[in-house]
């Protein structure tokens, strides 16, 4: 009888799969309705469930029958567009909006079980370093496969040379990461003052600023900096010479938070497609 009737109910289910109007059959379910019309990777899911659990009860009830169907929905989940918003770390930023997961966060070498085995050698110490398992983490070559351009006015590798080992105790400017994050709603993670990094000795010969740029230091005024200056020098952007026509602190400020550019949205270079 349980073998028949499961049967019934993997056939029905899995049919149901195929009809386009599973919405109108599927109206009872009331809020789970609304949540399911939103991704048709969940619909198949909740259906392919009436499935799963249909062929179960043809079988002997068994802790594996009850996991089985468990453990295949949540698979079909994980790889649902809907169960990648839920699984994200926070937000992303508005840039990356249409960037999908995979586009940053690419599959670490090997085979699950090579990963398995190479960190479980690690654990007892038959290898010196760790595998990545899963996903491998993001690094600044991930972000130059769509960001490098030739203008780029600050590029990470001129920070690892010898002579910027001291600036680099003020920012990670050797790495995209020393600056930018991602799933933390924000732009830029670092201060506005990290140009005294570089340019606290600072002197110019012809100074194209009716305030000086030497007293601007002297008075630690770092804030004002991306006022006049786009520090990877992208945006069509033509500095001010007069400090009262420079963009106010509270604007940038909104920017590094994932607000609307202050530069304006105009780019020499625009980031290649993932």
């Amino acid at each position: 009888m349980f073998r028949a009737h499961g049967v019934v109910c993997a056939v029905l289910a899995l049919t149901a799969l195929m009809f386009p109007e599973w919405k109108q059959i599927h109206q009872k379910h009331g809020v789970f309705n609304e949540l399911l019309t939103n991704d048709l990777q969940l619909k198949r899911v909740f259906l392919a469930w009436g499935a799963i659990r249909g062929i179960m009860l043809g079988f002997k009830k068994s802790a594996l029958c009850m996991a089985l169907p468990v453990m295949v929905l949540g698979g079909v989940a994980l790889e649902s567009p809907m169960a990648k918003v839920w699984l994200a770390q926070g937000p992303i930023q508005s840039g990356h909006a249409e960037v999908d997961c995979a586009g940053c966060h690419e599959a670490s070498p090997g085979t699950i079980r090579q990963q398995i085995q190479a960190n479980v050698h690690y654990a007892i110490r038959l290898r010196p370093d760790s595998a990545d398992f899963g996903k491998a983490p993001v690094t600044s070559e991930t972000c130059l496969n769509c960001h490098e351009r030739p203008n780029e006015r600050h590029p990470i590798y001129r920070f690892r040379e010898p002579r910027f080992i001291e600036a680099l105790e003020t920012v990670a400017a050797d790495t995209c990461l020393g600056c930018h994050t991602e799933h933390r709603d924000e732009r830029v993670a670092s201060d506005m003052g990290v140009c005294r990094a570089c340019h606290e000795d600072l002197k110019m010969k012809n100074d194209p600023l009716d305030q000086p740029h030497v007293d601007l230091v002297a008075a630690q005024n770092w804030g004002s900096c991306l006022g006049c200056h786009d520090f990877h020098g992208n945006h069509v952007f033509e500095p001010p010479r007069l400090m009262a026509a420079r963009i106010p602190e509270q604007q940038i400020k909104a920017y590094l938070r994932n607000g609307p550019p202050h530069y304006g949205s105009r780019k020499l270079y625009e980031a290649k497609p993932e």
